[in-house]
């Protein structure tokens, strides 16, 4: 009869969100904000109840963003926790708890305390072990910024996979792992940036240089020695975006790819989780080739064009002239954001 009474209480306090809503947020929210909170919140109940769970956590995270109210903050925690987050689940019971302790929602917060504690002893935690610390260094977990306090000490997380991202102004360490669902702990250590396997320099620096042309070859040779090294460039540039271009288009497909084969399993299941997550990665890396493509090709053109240029009007140059380019150097530079090449040279 416990157990009975206990699931009574629970779904008398998930059961409707308005009378939290208008605990919560009083008149702080618009009309139109509460009223799409509640079609949110009442199209997540539905979903949930049909078992689409995944679908039901982010319809109760958009009501809560809308309008947060601490009876929408308790589905969401149950929602997430019936998804298998546990660590997510675990602090939003804790946020629940001391919103209703701080409004005097006795049962809500007792309630929250209950299922917070229950969840305590089944979380992963994780603990980040830097080998050389640095002031300069930054700590990503899944794009979420860790501060030094947070290193070296456990850490709540969903199961499933995350990525790590330790930088310095210079270099760039990345490192991809899957948390199991069960209990216990992980050691992540995270190396000298000086070791690391992957390195990304951020600034642009030059990897090699032509050498100097002499001078004393004449205005029309010079011309033509730079519009061939501009346009030569132009080439590699446009050939770069093209490259990127068609990296993109394959990203996509790849992410459609992994759309639907997330659809072959329950929602909820941790495949299904891992499938979407690589489909998001894969768009967004589509999306950031697709840009650099863009840049790239349309520096290619415009480099090719000039090179044209140059060796059009070289043509027309007095062969007779002494005085040509004094310098010229073509760079490729490498950075996070993506390659190219520069060219500079004096008259």
């Amino acid at each position: 009869m416990k157990c009975c009474a206990t699931f009574v209480v629970a779904a008398a306090l998930l059961a409707a969100r308005p009378a939290a809503a208008q605990g919560s947020s009083g008149s702080s929210g618009s009309s139109g904000s509460s009223a799409m909170a509640e079609a949110l919140f009442l199209e997540a109940k539905r979903l949930l109840n049909a078992k689409r769970v995944s679908e039901a956590c982010i319809k109760f995270a958009e009501s809560q963003r809308l309008e947060p109210a601490t009876g929408t903050l308790l589905n969401l925690a149950n929602c997430h926790q019936l998804e298998g987050k546990k660590a997510t689940a675990w602090a939003e019971f804790i946020q629940a708890a001391e919103q209703a302790e701080q409004k005097g929602q006795t049962d809500r917060a007792k309630f929250a305390h209950q299922q917070a504690d229950q969840l305590k002893d089944k979380l992963h935690m994780v603990v980040f072990v830097v080998k050389k610390p640095s002031a300069q260094m930054e700590v990503k977990l899944d794009k979420q910024t860790l501060g030094n306090a947070a290193l070296g000490t456990p850490l709540p997380i969903d199961p499933g996979e995350h990525r790590v991202t330790v930088s310095t102004p210079t270099r760039t360490w990345e490192h991809v792992m899957t948390t199991p669902p069960d209990a216990g702990t992980s050691h992540v250590e995270i190396p000298s940036l000086e070791d690391a396997p992957l390195v990304v320099v951020n600034e642009p620096r030059p990897i090699a240089s032509v050498a100097s042309v002499p001078h004393d070859r004449g205005a029309a040779h010079g011309r033509r020695n730079a519009g061939l090294i501009v346009g030569g460039a132009g080439v590699l540039a446009l050939g770069t975006g093209i490259v990127l271009g068609v990296r993109s288009v394959l990203l996509e497909n790849q992410a459609d790819d992994e759309e639907a084969t997330a659809k072959r399993f329950p929602p909820g299941n941790i495949n299904e989780q891992r499938q979407r997550e690589a489909s998001l990665r894969d768009r967004d890396d589509a999306s950031t080739n697709r840009t650099i493509g863009f840049i790239a090709g349309g520096a290619g053109i415009a480099a090719l064009g000039v090179g044209i240029y140059l060796l059009a009007t070289a043509k027309s140059e007095p062969s007779t002239k002494t005085e040509g380019i004094r310098d010229v150097r073509i760079t490729p530079l490498a950075g996070q954001h993506g390659s190219g090449v520069s060219a500079s040279f004096a008259f």
